[in-house]
């Protein structure tokens, strides 16, 4: 996984395992000195929290509600973590979750961590000018997915042209460019695609971000 490629820290792990569920969630922890990775490091272990407790209520609540044995019941929750960027100035990562549910299999979904020296980064952030974020990333990525040689059906078929606001914070800032995130289904049935922007395709990005994560 790139996150111990990078030589990051182990990440803590929430984990519950009972008949009827399991839980293993793990959020990116970043080793660089500086206020980004506490900040960042603080919001993971928020955050990790959050989705246990939420998922494990509703296994608790859904399994309690069935009239078959909690035992035959089977919620699972896996979030992996990747961190991509650890620098003093700024750092970035995802965790990437898989859901199991009695009905079947959940869609991937992504959550990301990104800061910098003033704290929390939105795409806008990242920009001399924060009104084009949307649009110069959203014509960057429609380009590179066109030219994919099988585009995400949606994509393919003129139904996505542009980032939504979710969308367009669902990402990850690493040495080679910006990194898309997409949960399942939003491009179509194809999966949950991560789309690479490299830098030169996004000329309004403010310098300092492209010299935080040499």
């Amino acid at each position: 996984m790139l996150f111990l490629l990078l030589g990051a820290p182990p990440s803590p792990q929430l984990t519950a395992r009972q008949p009827g569920w399991a839980l293993d969630v793990r959020y990116p922890r970043f080793s660089s000195h500086g206020a980004p990775a506490r900040r960042a490091n603080a919001a993971a272990r928020a955050r990790e929290r959050e989705a246990f407790d939420a998922f494990l209520a509703r296994a608790k609540r859904e399994a309690s509600a069935s009239k078959s044995p909690v035992a035959r019941a089977r919620y699972e929750l896996r979030a992996t973590p990747h961190r991509i960027a650890d620098r003093p100035g700024l750092v970035s990562g995802y965790a990437e979750s898989h859901a199991r549910l009695p009905g079947g299999r959940g869609p991937t979904k992504y959550a990301t961590l990104n800061y910098g020296p003033e704290g929390e980064l939105g795409l806008a952030d990242l920009f001399v000018d924060p009104r084009s974020a949307g649009l110069a990333a959203s014509e960057a990525l429609l380009g590179i997915m066109r030219a994919m040689k099988s585009p995400p059906s949606k994509v393919a078929s003129g139904e996505w042209t542009r980032l939504t606001d979710d969308q367009a914070d669902r990402f990850a800032v690493g040495r080679l460019g910006v990194l898309f995130l997409f949960d399942q289904g939003e491009l179509g049935a194809e999966g949950a695609p991560r789309v690479m922007v490299p830098w030169a395709r996004l000329p309004g990005v403010a310098p300092w971000v492209r010299k935080a994560v040499r």
